[in-house]
């Protein structure tokens, strides 16, 4: 498994960690002509979403997994993703499946969780940090999309879980996540998004032991069917106004870096500031 921290990739490639470097071009080398697929992984829908892709999408891609590193997460990381692996490869075939990469970039989980807190509570009246994480790991995954020329990322996001909604995956929050895809020029790929059931989930791989998942901090964080809890037009205004151009502009303010095109000294904190707040 190899780490990468985003926030170390300042400058062209050249410039960054030799570990990273042989990364991308390992990968590229393994996977040869077929088309890469970075899959977001989380847990069992994650892993369900995986084994669909595998089976019914032609052609089959070359799957990247990936772990995201999240501060509010905790639990044996090692141990997660160890049966993640495990999974894959019954479920994928070892061959069609990369190693696996963890990825993290702090500055944009404080960004979207912590630095503008006050300002997001007078403005918006409304606050989920589980909103802004969603958000985070999702935008972690582009730009490892963009780190090796992958086209799709696969997801096991849901609409329902069972009788229960997050508000991280309502259809609202579907709508905000789609628009950062595609405005980055990548397919988002939700095979399990009409899914409710989760005994129906279980059976596209069969047992799974989800003792090792990592656990949050944050983990009540389910409404309804009705989603009461949240007032719909505050909360799409919160993704309209704040979530997705703060998004945006990280992935902005990233992309000019690893091109060697931006050269201001303008931080990333002020970058956003002045294109989401001015």
């Amino acid at each position: 498994m190899i780490e990468i921290d985003l926030a170390k990739l300042a400058g062209e490639k050249a410039s960054w960690p030799k570990s990273v470097l042989r990364w991308i071009a390992a990968t590229e080398a393994k996977a040869g002509d077929r088309s890469l697929a970075i899959l977001e992984v989380s847990g069992l829908d994650s892993l369900a979403a995986a084994a669909v892709v595998s089976r019914y999408r032609s052609p089959k891609p070359y799957m990247i997994p990936s772990v995201a590193s999240v501060p509010s997460e905790f639990g044996n990381r090692v141990a997660f993703v160890k049966q993640v692996r495990d999974t894959l490869e019954a479920t994928c075939g070892a061959e069609d499946v990369a190693p696996i990469a963890g990825v993290r970039d702090y500055r944009l989980w404080t960004i979207l969780n912590g630095q503008y807190l006050p300002s997001i509570l007078q403005r918006f009246q409304l606050y989920s940090p589980c909103i802004g994480c969603h958000v985070y790991v999702h935008v972690l995954r582009i730009l490892l999309a963009k780190l090796v020329g992958a086209h799709v990322v696969v997801s096991g996001e849901r609409l329902l879980h069972d009788a229960s909604q997050k508000i991280n995956q309502m259809s609202i929050s579907m709508s905000a996540h789609r628009q950062l895809f595609q405005t980055s020029g990548i397919t988002l790929v939700t095979p399990l998004l009409e899914i409710a059931s989760g005994h129906e989930v279980k059976r596209v791989i069969g047992a799974y032991d989800n003792r090792h998942d990592m656990s949050c901090a944050f983990s009540s964080r389910l409404t309804d069917r009705r989603g009461v809890l949240y007032d719909v037009e505050r909360l799409a205004e919160y993704y309209c106004s704040f979530v997705v151009p703060a998004a945006l502009a990280y992935l902005d303010w990233s992309l000019l870096q690893w091109s060697g095109e931006y050269k201001a000294a303008e931080s990333l904190s002020d970058y956003v500031q002045q294109r989401v707040f001015a």
